[in-house]
Protein backbone atom coordinates (compact mmCIF):
# COMPACT_ATOMS: atom_id res chain seq x y z
CA UNK A 1 0.00 0.00 0.00
CA UNK A 2 1.57 3.36 -0.97
CA UNK A 3 1.73 6.33 1.26
CA UNK A 4 -1.15 8.13 -0.02
CA UNK A 5 -3.28 5.60 -0.22
CA UNK A 6 -2.64 4.72 3.45
CA UNK A 7 -3.48 7.95 4.16
CA UNK A 8 -6.99 7.85 1.93
CA UNK A 9 -7.71 4.97 4.22
CA UNK A 10 -7.04 6.34 7.08
CA UNK A 11 -9.37 9.31 6.21
CA UNK A 12 -12.35 7.12 4.93
CA UNK A 13 -12.14 5.11 8.29
CA UNK A 14 -12.31 8.39 10.34
CA UNK A 15 -15.04 9.47 8.46
CA UNK A 16 -16.89 6.44 9.11
CA UNK A 17 -16.57 6.88 12.57
CA UNK A 18 -17.25 10.13 12.88
CA UNK A 19 -20.48 9.28 10.65
CA UNK A 20 -21.17 6.36 13.53
CA UNK A 21 -21.55 8.78 16.19
CA UNK A 22 -24.10 10.61 14.24
CA UNK A 23 -26.26 8.17 14.26
CA UNK A 24 -27.15 7.55 17.33
CA UNK A 25 -30.75 7.60 18.13
CA UNK A 26 -33.16 10.08 20.22
CA UNK A 27 -32.22 7.94 23.31
CA UNK A 28 -28.50 7.49 22.38
CA UNK A 29 -28.80 3.96 20.68
CA UNK A 30 -27.75 3.26 16.98
CA UNK A 31 -30.33 4.64 14.71
CA UNK A 32 -31.19 2.63 11.71
CA UNK A 33 -32.63 2.92 7.97
CA UNK A 34 -35.99 2.75 8.06
CA UNK A 35 -37.65 -0.19 5.96
CA UNK A 36 -40.74 -2.30 6.05
CA UNK A 37 -39.19 -5.28 5.11
CA UNK A 38 -35.47 -6.25 4.89
CA UNK A 39 -35.51 -6.37 1.23
CA UNK A 40 -36.15 -2.98 0.77
CA UNK A 41 -32.63 -2.19 1.47
CA UNK A 42 -32.00 -1.57 -1.76
CA UNK A 43 -28.59 0.17 -2.05
CA UNK A 44 -27.39 -2.99 0.59
CA UNK A 45 -25.09 -5.83 -1.46
CA UNK A 46 -26.20 -9.01 0.37
CA UNK A 47 -23.53 -10.97 1.14
CA UNK A 48 -24.50 -14.55 0.41
CA UNK A 49 -21.96 -16.16 2.73
CA UNK A 50 -23.66 -14.95 6.15
CA UNK A 51 -27.00 -16.58 7.37
CA UNK A 52 -28.68 -13.75 7.30
CA UNK A 53 -28.18 -13.53 3.44
CA UNK A 54 -28.78 -17.20 2.99
CA UNK A 55 -32.11 -16.60 4.12
CA UNK A 56 -32.96 -13.67 2.61
CA UNK A 57 -31.52 -15.51 -0.70
CA UNK A 58 -34.23 -18.59 0.21
CA UNK A 59 -36.85 -16.41 0.92
CA UNK A 60 -36.75 -14.50 -2.79
CA UNK A 61 -35.96 -17.92 -4.48
CA UNK A 62 -38.45 -19.86 -3.38
CA UNK A 63 -41.02 -21.07 -5.77
CA UNK A 64 -44.22 -18.79 -5.49
CA UNK A 65 -46.81 -21.88 -4.88
CA UNK A 66 -47.28 -25.60 -4.03
CA UNK A 67 -48.78 -25.95 -8.10
CA UNK A 68 -46.17 -25.00 -10.02
CA UNK A 69 -47.36 -22.58 -13.47
CA UNK A 70 -47.77 -23.61 -16.45
CA UNK A 71 -47.03 -20.40 -18.57
CA UNK A 72 -51.06 -20.89 -19.61
CA UNK A 73 -53.66 -17.91 -20.12
CA UNK A 74 -55.63 -19.64 -17.38
CA UNK A 75 -53.26 -18.98 -14.26
CA UNK A 76 -51.66 -16.21 -15.21
CA UNK A 77 -53.43 -13.46 -13.07
CA UNK A 78 -53.12 -15.72 -10.17
CA UNK A 79 -49.07 -16.01 -11.16
CA UNK A 80 -49.11 -12.13 -11.14
CA UNK A 81 -50.42 -11.72 -8.08
CA UNK A 82 -48.28 -14.02 -6.06
CA UNK A 83 -45.11 -12.68 -7.80
CA UNK A 84 -46.14 -9.16 -7.20
CA UNK A 85 -46.68 -10.22 -3.46
CA UNK A 86 -43.08 -11.71 -3.36
CA UNK A 87 -41.81 -8.65 -5.54
CA UNK A 88 -42.83 -6.60 -2.55
CA UNK A 89 -41.41 -8.28 0.47
CA UNK A 90 -38.30 -8.20 -1.88
CA UNK A 91 -37.89 -4.43 -2.18
CA UNK A 92 -38.20 -5.44 -6.33
CA UNK A 93 -41.25 -3.24 -6.88
CA UNK A 94 -39.64 -0.11 -5.10
CA UNK A 95 -39.05 3.23 -7.18
CA UNK A 96 -35.55 2.45 -8.04
CA UNK A 97 -36.14 -1.47 -8.06
CA UNK A 98 -35.32 -3.87 -10.77
CA UNK A 99 -39.04 -4.07 -12.04
CA UNK A 100 -39.87 -0.06 -11.87
CA UNK A 101 -38.88 0.07 -15.36
CA UNK A 102 -38.06 3.44 -16.96
CA UNK A 103 -40.34 3.68 -20.30
CA UNK A 104 -39.67 7.64 -20.78
CA UNK A 105 -38.73 10.62 -19.43
CA UNK A 106 -39.49 10.91 -16.15
CA UNK A 107 -42.14 7.93 -16.83
CA UNK A 108 -41.64 4.83 -15.16
CA UNK A 109 -43.86 1.75 -14.98
CA UNK A 110 -44.46 -1.13 -12.63
CA UNK A 111 -43.51 -4.52 -15.15
CA UNK A 112 -46.19 -6.08 -12.16
CA UNK A 113 -49.01 -4.04 -13.17
CA UNK A 114 -48.29 -2.01 -16.15
CA UNK A 115 -46.68 -5.27 -18.17
CA UNK A 116 -49.26 -4.54 -21.40
CA UNK A 117 -47.85 -1.24 -21.78
CA UNK A 118 -44.21 -2.13 -21.81
CA UNK A 119 -41.67 -3.09 -24.14
CA UNK A 120 -39.11 -5.98 -24.03
CA UNK A 121 -36.60 -3.43 -25.69
CA UNK A 122 -37.23 -1.16 -22.34
CA UNK A 123 -36.91 -3.72 -20.09
CA UNK A 124 -33.73 -5.17 -22.04
CA UNK A 125 -32.32 -1.43 -21.72
CA UNK A 126 -33.20 -0.73 -18.31
CA UNK A 127 -31.73 -4.53 -17.04
CA UNK A 128 -28.35 -3.97 -18.88
CA UNK A 129 -27.53 -1.00 -16.87
CA UNK A 130 -26.85 -3.56 -13.94
CA UNK A 131 -27.38 -7.19 -14.68
CA UNK A 132 -23.67 -7.43 -15.78
CA UNK A 133 -22.45 -5.35 -12.23
CA UNK A 134 -21.00 -6.61 -8.83
CA UNK A 135 -24.44 -4.69 -7.57
CA UNK A 136 -27.60 -5.33 -5.53
CA UNK A 137 -29.48 -4.69 -8.26
CA UNK A 138 -27.41 -7.49 -10.09
CA UNK A 139 -28.24 -9.48 -7.11
CA UNK A 140 -31.96 -8.96 -7.04
CA UNK A 141 -32.57 -9.54 -10.69
CA UNK A 142 -30.45 -13.06 -10.35
CA UNK A 143 -32.82 -13.79 -7.73
CA UNK A 144 -36.19 -12.65 -9.23
CA UNK A 145 -34.93 -15.19 -12.25
CA UNK A 146 -34.38 -18.12 -10.00
CA UNK A 147 -37.80 -17.03 -7.86
CA UNK A 148 -39.28 -17.65 -11.88
CA UNK A 149 -37.79 -20.82 -12.89
CA UNK A 150 -38.42 -22.83 -9.74
CA UNK A 151 -42.20 -21.88 -9.78
CA UNK A 152 -43.13 -22.61 -13.51
CA UNK A 153 -43.57 -26.52 -14.78
CA UNK A 154 -41.46 -28.68 -16.79
CA UNK A 155 -44.47 -27.25 -19.77
CA UNK A 156 -43.67 -23.83 -18.65
CA UNK A 157 -39.64 -23.98 -18.31
CA UNK A 158 -39.90 -25.61 -21.99
CA UNK A 159 -41.87 -22.44 -23.57
CA UNK A 160 -39.06 -19.85 -21.78
CA UNK A 161 -35.76 -22.27 -22.68
CA UNK A 162 -36.44 -21.95 -26.14
CA UNK A 163 -36.39 -17.94 -25.57
CA UNK A 164 -33.33 -18.19 -23.37
CA UNK A 165 -31.19 -15.72 -25.46
CA UNK A 166 -33.90 -12.75 -24.66
CA UNK A 167 -32.92 -13.18 -20.74
CA UNK A 168 -29.67 -14.92 -20.98
CA UNK A 169 -26.87 -11.99 -21.11
CA UNK A 170 -23.32 -13.41 -20.89
CA UNK A 171 -22.75 -15.68 -17.70
CA UNK A 172 -25.81 -14.04 -16.33
CA UNK A 173 -30.04 -14.10 -16.29
CA UNK A 174 -31.94 -11.02 -16.17
CA UNK A 175 -34.94 -11.74 -14.31
CA UNK A 176 -36.75 -8.78 -15.37
CA UNK A 177 -36.68 -10.12 -19.30
CA UNK A 178 -37.56 -13.42 -17.97
CA UNK A 179 -40.53 -12.20 -16.64
CA UNK A 180 -41.30 -10.22 -19.89
CA UNK A 181 -40.51 -13.14 -21.64
CA UNK A 182 -42.98 -15.36 -19.29
CA UNK A 183 -45.68 -12.88 -20.04
CA UNK A 184 -45.43 -12.93 -23.76
CA UNK A 185 -45.73 -16.78 -23.29
CA UNK A 186 -48.66 -16.55 -21.17
CA UNK A 187 -51.35 -14.45 -22.81
CA UNK A 188 -51.40 -12.78 -26.10
CA UNK A 189 -49.56 -9.84 -26.07
CA UNK A 190 -50.41 -7.84 -29.65
CA UNK A 191 -52.66 -5.10 -30.55
CA UNK A 192 -55.66 -7.48 -30.87
CA UNK A 193 -55.59 -7.96 -27.12
CA UNK A 194 -57.08 -5.36 -26.16
CA UNK A 195 -60.40 -5.72 -29.32
CA UNK A 196 -60.54 -9.35 -27.57
CA UNK A 197 -60.91 -8.65 -24.17
CA UNK A 198 -63.48 -5.61 -25.44
CA UNK A 199 -65.97 -8.36 -27.17
CA UNK A 200 -65.32 -11.02 -24.28
CA UNK A 201 -66.49 -7.99 -21.97
CA UNK A 202 -69.86 -7.48 -24.37
CA UNK A 203 -70.74 -11.23 -24.41
CA UNK A 204 -70.83 -11.61 -20.43
CA UNK A 205 -73.90 -12.81 -20.74
CA UNK A 206 -73.17 -16.02 -22.50
CA UNK A 207 -69.98 -16.61 -20.17
CA UNK A 208 -72.40 -16.50 -17.63
CA UNK A 209 -73.86 -19.45 -18.82
CA UNK A 210 -71.12 -21.18 -20.01
CA UNK A 211 -69.93 -21.44 -16.18
CA UNK A 212 -73.51 -22.92 -14.89
CA UNK A 213 -74.29 -19.33 -13.05
CA UNK A 214 -71.07 -19.50 -10.98
CA UNK A 215 -71.04 -16.21 -9.58
CA UNK A 216 -67.81 -16.58 -7.66
CA UNK A 217 -66.23 -18.12 -11.23
CA UNK A 218 -68.19 -15.13 -13.41
CA UNK A 219 -66.44 -12.50 -11.40
CA UNK A 220 -62.90 -13.71 -11.01
CA UNK A 221 -63.16 -13.69 -15.23
CA UNK A 222 -64.32 -10.23 -15.16
CA UNK A 223 -61.36 -9.18 -12.75
CA UNK A 224 -59.25 -10.55 -14.80
CA UNK A 225 -60.39 -9.17 -18.34
CA UNK A 226 -60.56 -6.10 -16.55
CA UNK A 227 -56.77 -6.26 -15.07
CA UNK A 228 -55.66 -7.26 -18.68
CA UNK A 229 -56.76 -4.04 -20.10
CA UNK A 230 -55.68 -2.36 -17.15
CA UNK A 231 -51.75 -3.30 -17.60
CA UNK A 232 -52.55 -1.99 -21.19
CA UNK A 233 -53.18 1.78 -20.51
CA UNK A 234 -56.55 1.37 -21.52
CA UNK A 235 -60.13 0.76 -19.11
CA UNK A 236 -63.79 -0.08 -20.03
CA UNK A 237 -66.59 2.70 -19.64
CA UNK A 238 -69.66 0.22 -20.00
CA UNK A 239 -68.65 -2.45 -17.83
CA UNK A 240 -71.25 -2.04 -15.38
CA UNK A 241 -74.30 -2.34 -18.35
CA UNK A 242 -72.73 -5.39 -19.27
CA UNK A 243 -72.49 -6.75 -15.76
CA UNK A 244 -76.02 -5.92 -15.07
CA UNK A 245 -76.93 -8.03 -18.83
CA UNK A 246 -74.90 -11.05 -17.21
CA UNK A 247 -76.51 -11.24 -14.06
CA UNK A 248 -80.03 -11.04 -15.60
CA UNK A 249 -79.15 -14.09 -17.60
CA UNK A 250 -78.68 -16.51 -14.34
CA UNK A 251 -81.32 -18.89 -14.00
CA UNK A 252 -82.18 -17.76 -10.08
CA UNK A 253 -85.28 -15.86 -10.00
CA UNK A 254 -84.53 -14.77 -6.59
CA UNK A 255 -81.18 -13.66 -7.93
CA UNK A 256 -82.22 -11.83 -11.03
CA UNK A 257 -85.20 -10.25 -8.97
CA UNK A 258 -82.65 -8.57 -6.70
CA UNK A 259 -80.19 -7.40 -9.00
CA UNK A 260 -83.22 -6.18 -11.20
CA UNK A 261 -83.75 -4.04 -8.00
CA UNK A 262 -80.31 -3.05 -7.51
CA UNK A 263 -80.36 -1.85 -11.63
CA UNK A 264 -83.62 0.06 -10.87
CA UNK A 265 -81.72 2.23 -7.77
CA UNK A 266 -78.76 3.28 -9.85
CA UNK A 267 -80.53 4.00 -13.21
CA UNK A 268 -82.81 6.71 -11.01
CA UNK A 269 -79.35 7.94 -9.01
CA UNK A 270 -80.52 6.52 -6.10
CA UNK A 271 -77.43 5.01 -4.73
CA UNK A 272 -73.84 5.44 -6.45
CA UNK A 273 -72.71 1.98 -7.75
CA UNK A 274 -69.27 1.02 -9.17
CA UNK A 275 -68.34 -1.97 -11.10
CA UNK A 276 -66.49 -3.87 -7.75
CA UNK A 277 -69.61 -2.85 -5.50
CA UNK A 278 -72.16 -4.64 -8.24
CA UNK A 279 -69.71 -7.93 -8.62
CA UNK A 280 -69.62 -7.84 -4.41
CA UNK A 281 -73.45 -7.36 -4.12
CA UNK A 282 -73.94 -10.60 -6.58
CA UNK A 283 -71.50 -13.02 -5.37
CA UNK A 284 -73.24 -12.23 -1.73
CA UNK A 285 -76.42 -12.65 -2.67
CA UNK A 286 -75.32 -16.18 -4.59
CA UNK A 287 -73.34 -17.13 -1.47
CA UNK A 288 -76.28 -16.59 0.44
CA UNK A 289 -78.75 -18.50 -1.77
CA UNK A 290 -76.09 -21.47 -1.82
CA UNK A 291 -75.73 -21.34 1.95
CA UNK A 292 -79.55 -21.41 2.55
CA UNK A 293 -79.91 -24.32 0.28
CA UNK A 294 -82.40 -22.46 -2.47
CA UNK A 295 -80.25 -21.52 -5.01
CA UNK A 296 -82.10 -22.07 -8.39
CA UNK A 297 -84.91 -23.75 -6.01
CA UNK A 298 -88.25 -23.71 -7.65
CA UNK A 299 -90.57 -20.85 -7.23
CA UNK A 300 -94.35 -21.11 -6.43
CA UNK A 301 -94.93 -20.87 -10.07
CA UNK A 302 -92.63 -23.86 -11.37
CA UNK A 303 -93.74 -25.92 -8.35
CA UNK A 304 -97.43 -25.47 -9.47
CA UNK A 305 -96.28 -26.83 -12.78
CA UNK A 306 -94.51 -29.50 -10.95
CA UNK A 307 -97.42 -30.73 -9.30
CA UNK A 308 -99.43 -30.23 -12.29
CA UNK A 309 -97.47 -32.80 -14.17
CA UNK A 310 -97.37 -35.14 -11.77
CA UNK A 311 -101.09 -35.27 -12.04
CA UNK A 312 -101.61 -35.34 -15.39
CA UNK A 313 -98.87 -37.92 -15.65
CA UNK A 314 -101.01 -40.14 -12.97
CA UNK A 315 -104.38 -39.37 -15.02
CA UNK A 316 -102.88 -40.51 -18.27
CA UNK A 317 -100.37 -43.62 -17.65
CA UNK A 318 -100.92 -44.19 -13.35
CA UNK A 319 -104.53 -45.61 -13.56
CA UNK A 320 -104.41 -47.44 -17.59
CA UNK A 321 -104.26 -50.82 -17.25
CA UNK A 322 -101.89 -52.82 -19.21
CA UNK A 323 -102.57 -53.98 -22.89
CA UNK A 324 -101.74 -57.45 -23.90
CA UNK A 325 -99.21 -55.58 -26.57
CA UNK A 326 -97.92 -53.49 -23.86
CA UNK A 327 -94.23 -54.86 -23.33
CA UNK A 328 -92.77 -54.15 -19.46
CA UNK A 329 -90.08 -54.90 -17.70
CA UNK A 330 -90.76 -58.50 -18.13
CA UNK A 331 -89.32 -58.15 -21.02
CA UNK A 332 -86.75 -56.48 -20.10
CA UNK A 333 -88.16 -53.08 -21.98
CA UNK A 334 -89.35 -50.13 -20.48
CA UNK A 335 -91.46 -47.52 -22.05
CA UNK A 336 -88.87 -44.39 -22.90
CA UNK A 337 -88.58 -42.10 -20.45
CA UNK A 338 -90.26 -38.12 -21.36
CA UNK A 339 -87.15 -35.70 -21.77
CA UNK A 340 -87.64 -32.91 -18.85
CA UNK A 341 -88.40 -29.79 -20.68
CA UNK A 342 -85.58 -26.87 -20.13
CA UNK A 343 -86.47 -24.09 -18.17
CA UNK A 344 -86.38 -21.46 -21.48
CA UNK A 345 -90.00 -23.09 -22.14
CA UNK A 346 -91.19 -21.49 -19.44
CA UNK A 347 -90.01 -18.16 -19.29
CA UNK A 348 -90.89 -15.16 -21.60
CA UNK A 349 -87.88 -14.46 -24.14
CA UNK A 350 -85.91 -11.36 -24.63
CA UNK A 351 -87.92 -8.49 -26.35
CA UNK A 352 -85.10 -8.67 -29.01
CA UNK A 353 -85.41 -12.75 -29.04
CA UNK A 354 -89.14 -12.97 -29.30
CA UNK A 355 -89.94 -14.01 -33.00
CA UNK A 356 -86.57 -16.36 -32.67
CA UNK A 357 -87.03 -20.21 -32.82
CA UNK A 358 -85.47 -22.27 -30.19
CA UNK A 359 -84.01 -26.37 -31.02
CA UNK A 360 -85.22 -28.91 -28.40
CA UNK A 361 -85.69 -32.56 -28.51
CA UNK A 362 -85.13 -32.25 -32.39
CA UNK A 363 -87.75 -29.72 -32.93
CA UNK A 364 -88.01 -25.88 -33.29
CA UNK A 365 -90.49 -23.72 -30.89
CA UNK A 366 -91.60 -20.72 -31.60
CA UNK A 367 -92.95 -18.38 -28.58
CA UNK A 368 -96.24 -18.01 -29.08
CA UNK A 369 -97.90 -14.93 -28.04
CA UNK A 370 -100.69 -12.01 -29.41
CA UNK A 371 -96.80 -10.25 -29.48
CA UNK A 372 -95.39 -12.74 -32.07
CA UNK A 373 -98.89 -12.85 -34.32
CA UNK A 374 -100.04 -15.81 -32.52
CA UNK A 375 -103.21 -16.26 -30.18
CA UNK A 376 -101.45 -18.39 -27.38
CA UNK A 377 -101.08 -16.90 -24.40
CA UNK A 378 -97.18 -16.87 -23.77
CA UNK A 379 -95.89 -20.37 -24.51
CA UNK A 380 -93.48 -21.85 -26.40
CA UNK A 381 -95.00 -23.95 -29.51
CA UNK A 382 -93.95 -26.01 -32.52
CA UNK A 383 -96.17 -24.24 -34.83
CA UNK A 384 -95.37 -20.85 -36.14
CA UNK A 385 -97.35 -18.04 -34.10
CA UNK A 386 -98.25 -16.75 -37.39
CA UNK A 387 -100.02 -20.04 -38.07
CA UNK A 388 -101.96 -20.74 -34.99
CA UNK A 389 -105.22 -22.29 -34.51
CA UNK A 390 -105.20 -21.67 -30.53
CA UNK A 391 -106.91 -23.94 -28.01
CA UNK A 392 -109.92 -25.52 -28.35
CA UNK A 393 -112.44 -24.08 -25.63
CA UNK A 394 -112.12 -25.87 -22.50
CA UNK A 395 -114.53 -28.56 -22.55
CA UNK A 396 -115.56 -28.42 -26.13
CA UNK A 397 -115.07 -32.51 -26.46
CA UNK A 398 -115.72 -34.93 -23.71
CA UNK A 399 -113.69 -37.43 -22.78
CA UNK A 400 -112.89 -40.27 -25.12
CA UNK A 401 -114.96 -43.76 -24.33
CA UNK A 402 -113.56 -46.73 -24.44
CA UNK A 403 -113.69 -49.45 -26.76
CA UNK A 404 -114.43 -52.00 -24.20
CA UNK A 405 -113.58 -54.31 -21.43
CA UNK A 406 -111.57 -51.93 -18.34
CA UNK A 407 -108.68 -51.12 -20.78
CA UNK A 408 -109.57 -47.78 -21.25
CA UNK A 409 -111.06 -46.69 -18.22
CA UNK A 410 -108.93 -43.22 -18.00
CA UNK A 411 -108.46 -41.48 -21.19
CA UNK A 412 -107.87 -37.74 -20.54
CA UNK A 413 -106.57 -35.01 -22.37
CA UNK A 414 -105.09 -31.72 -20.72
CA UNK A 415 -107.53 -29.34 -21.62
CA UNK A 416 -109.89 -32.39 -20.07
CA UNK A 417 -108.18 -32.24 -16.63
CA UNK A 418 -108.32 -29.47 -14.00
CA UNK A 419 -106.15 -26.79 -14.14
CA UNK A 420 -105.33 -23.42 -13.10
CA UNK A 421 -106.39 -21.13 -15.99
CA UNK A 422 -102.51 -19.46 -15.74
CA UNK A 423 -101.19 -22.68 -16.18
CA UNK A 424 -103.05 -23.96 -18.74
CA UNK A 425 -100.79 -22.98 -21.84
CA UNK A 426 -97.51 -23.70 -20.50
CA UNK A 427 -97.87 -27.66 -20.25
CA UNK A 428 -97.92 -28.91 -23.37
CA UNK A 429 -98.43 -33.52 -23.76
CA UNK A 430 -96.36 -35.33 -26.18
CA UNK A 431 -100.01 -35.12 -28.75
CA UNK A 432 -99.78 -31.32 -28.41
CA UNK A 433 -96.39 -31.37 -29.40
CA UNK A 434 -97.07 -33.75 -32.05
CA UNK A 435 -100.08 -31.80 -33.28
CA UNK A 436 -98.20 -28.48 -33.44
CA UNK A 437 -99.42 -26.93 -30.07
CA UNK A 438 -103.20 -26.76 -30.25
CA UNK A 439 -105.71 -29.32 -30.17
CA UNK A 440 -107.36 -30.29 -33.91
CA UNK A 441 -110.20 -32.56 -32.28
Amino acid sequence: MTRGSARAAAEAGAAAAANAGNNEGPNGGAQVAFSLRPGHHQGEVISMNTKQGYNHWKLATEKLDEELYDCDPEGFYQFMKTLGSRADKCGWTEPDGILSIPTGENEIKSLITDYGSIEYDQVKSYELSFVNQDSRKAQDTAMLHDCIMNSVSKEGKAKLNVNEELYKFGRRQGGACLLKVLIRESYLDSNATSSMIRIKLANLDEYIVQVKHDIGKFNNYVKVLVETLRARGETTSDLITNLFQAYAACSDQQFVKHIADVQSQWEDNEKPLTEVQLMEKALKKYRLLKDRGVWEAPTAQDAKIIALEAKIHKLTNGGRSKRKGDKDSKDGKKKKQKKEKPKWMFQRPKDEDLKKPREWNGIKWWYCSPDTGGKCQGVYRVHKPSECKSLKPKGESGPKKGTGGGDDKVAVTVSQATIDPALSDIYMEDEDEIMGGYETG
